[in-house]
């Protein structure tokens, strides 16, 4: 009887494994945001520094792959919003706007991957569930921090989302160091009103 191959990745049992999965990840984040579809398995291990087996030993195809970049980010954004919804009650105006600016400044890379995955994929069922997690977690923290009232929080959280994507878009572009400055001064005075 022939064994069938996996097509779903593994993951790796030590440290050096899970640090060359890492680096993998990061690799290919940064491809298909550059290349999107066009991205080979020869080019993440070459940019990654891994020798090809390697690559397919922790990721049978290349959808594993994407799989796994798509529930790294998720799973990043989850963590990173409950973490500042446990902190909101605490945090004026001013702290809570450099914190939601600063998840969208740090997940700016995933996101953007995760994007493309996402087309690359037909995710629109993930995407959907991403965007609403989101914007009901984002409505959660502006409601614990004070900042509106509940029957606000989620036209107040889609309009706070904008802001911060914004935000993330840009500090990819050069030269835009003012432009994001000036968006957190617009959302410092949104949650301060």
């Amino acid at each position: 009887m022939a064994s069938q191959k996996s097509i779903e990745a593994v993951a790796p049992k030590r440290q050096r494994g899970r640090e060359r999965v890492a680096a993998i990840l990061d690799a290919a984040a940064q491809l298909f945001i550059e290349q999107g579809q066009a991205v080979t398995m020869t080019e993440i291990a070459a940019r990654s520094g891994t020798a090809i087996g390697s690559l397919y030993r922790f990721f049978p195809t290349r959808e594993a792959l994407a799989d796994v970049l798509l529930q790294h980010y998720a799973e990043h954004m989850r963590q990173a919003l409950d973490a500042l919804a446990a902190r909101a009650p605490d945090l004026t105006p001013d702290a809570l706007a450099d914190a939601l600016l600063a998840l969208s400044l740090d997940l700016r890379t995933e996101r953007a991957a995760a994007v493309v995955l996402a087309d690359l994929h037909d995710a629109s069922q993930l995407r959907q569930q991403l965007r609403q997690t989101m914007r009901t977690r984002v409505a959660g923290i502006l409601v614990r921090a004070g900042r509106v009232p509940a029957e606000r929080a989620a036209d107040a959280a889609l309009a706070v989302i904008t802001v911060i994507r914004g935000a993330g878009a840009l500090a990819n572009q050069p030269n835009s160091a003012g432009a994001i400055a000036e968006m957190r001064r617009l959302l410092q005075r949104y949650l301060a009103d």
